[in-house]
């Protein structure tokens, strides 16, 4: 190697792998679907201001955030803004959009200057599903949780 102390995105399986692997959503997923999960994702970049997604656009991806800060910007059904949150590297978007195969109900917007995401279609996503039945259990798990903490929260307003 050129330098002695490459930058582990001079390796995109390897640091796909690494993401992969450290998030919740995907911890503990057997090897060879980890690795094959890999290999169908992809590595996006954007900058402060830009939109990842946009609401009402079909949600063709599960996003995991890499690198810098994004902002969900929730909406009520007549496209007002009522509020917004911050994501920070690690947290997956869209999840439920993904398995639901619907739009997306919010805006997700870069806030750093480079913001790196992870990108998984939904036909690479629904195959670990179809494929990994401890996988399809696991997130049924997380979103079971999810559902819950979002449900006590709206209870409290």
């Amino acid at each position: 190697l050129p330098t002695p102390n490459p930058p582990l995105t001079d390796f995109p399986i390897l640091e796909k792998l690494v993401y992969l692997f450290n998030s919740d959503f995907f911890h503990r997923m057997q090897s060879e679907t980890l690795i094959a999960l890999a290999h169908r994702a992809e590595v996006r970049t954007y900058s402060s201001g830009e939109v990842i997604t946009e609401a009402g656009d079909t949600c063709r991806e599960l996003l995991l955030l890499l690198e810098g800060n994004a902002n969900i910007h929730y909406q009520n059904q007549a496209g007002a803004e009522i509020r917004v949150e911050q994501l920070h590297p690690g947290q997956t978007l869209d999840e439920l959009e993904v398995l639901a195969h619907s739009t997306s109900e919010n805006t997700i917007i870069a806030e750093s200057e480079k913001t790196r995401i992870l990108a998984i279609s939904v036909d690479a996503f629904d195959d670990l599903l179809d494929n990994d039945p401890d996988f399809a259990r696991r997130v049924l798990e997380l979103e079971s949780r999810q559902l819950q903490r979002f449900m006590r929260s709206v209870q409290s307003f």
